[in-house]
């Protein structure tokens, strides 16, 4: 498929498969993609008939992160904080999505397209995932969302393994710290596990699931704002202490 389609759905009974389709990129998200994954949450939780979501990856990763061609292209300040709060948008949704969302990841799952999978519910991974945040070696910079949410999620040691070293885990260690839920052999596999899943979720009352969603991730993202305030005045800072400050 071309990056004119790089989202494409599929309705299996009452799951809506959301399938990350710019294979030739490692699945990077560029904003035609994050456009239409908040296109396809928002088709999720506005259709009654579907109860639960699937993100998937096509190819040979689940997602290698945001398109860093597309980010460079910015030459201003300005630009460069429009263009980051567009690319905000797809997490933010992600975190507002009523149903629950499961991620299903193989290959290469680091960057943005690891920060994809934590904002789902559960991840199941197939043997040969790779969990890395890449970014203080490619970029210069922290991680985006997985700063914020990754120690609260998985033994905080684990969390800043993966945030200081930029060295990638493999899927039987992130099963074991509890960073996905589940691993099968392969990415069929995978999928075919998080459809069980799916159908056991979808066996349940939809008002008590989508509550029980919203109850259990509220201590996740209840103070995602205060921590990314600080966040952002920590790099300010250390750009201005080694000179990194964009012009």
């Amino acid at each position: 498929m071309s990056d004119e389609e790089p989202i494409q759905l599929e309705v299996r009974d009452r799951v809506l498969l959301i399938t990350l389709d710019r294979p030739h990129a490692l699945n990077a998200h560029n904003q035609a993609m994050r456009d239409r994954l908040v296109d396809a949450l928002e088709r999720l939780d506005r259709d009654d008939a579907l109860r639960v979501g699937i993100i998937r990856g096509a190819g040979r990763a689940f997602s290698a992160g945001a398109d860093l061609k597309e980010g460079v292209a910015q030459p201003t300040s300005d630009h460069r904080d429009l263009h980051r709060a567009a690319v905000l948008r797809h997490f933010v949704r992600l975190d507002a999505t009523r149903k629950p969302l499961i991620a299903v990841v193989h290959g290469w799952t680091v960057g943005g397209g690891l920060e994809l999978a934590l904002c789902c519910d559960l991840r199941v991974a197939a043997a040969d995932a790779r969990f890395a945040l890449p970014e203080p070696r490619t970029i210069g910079a922290m991680a985006g969302i997985a700063v914020h949410r990754l120690a609260r999620m998985i033994p905080m040691g684990e969390a800043l393994r993966l945030l200081l070293t930029s060295q990638p885990i493999d899927a039987a260690r992130a099963h074991a710290v509890g960073l996905v839920q589940e691993v099968a052999p392969d990415a069929d596999g995978a999928l075919e596990v998080a459809l069980q899943l799916a159908a056991q979720i979808a066996e349940c009352d939809p008002s008590a699931v989508a509550n029980a969603k919203q109850v259990a991730r509220w201590q996740l993202t209840a103070d995602t704002a205060v921590s990314n305030r600080f966040a952002e005045a920590l790099g300010a800072a250390g750009a201005r202490r080694f000179g990194t400050a964009p012009a």
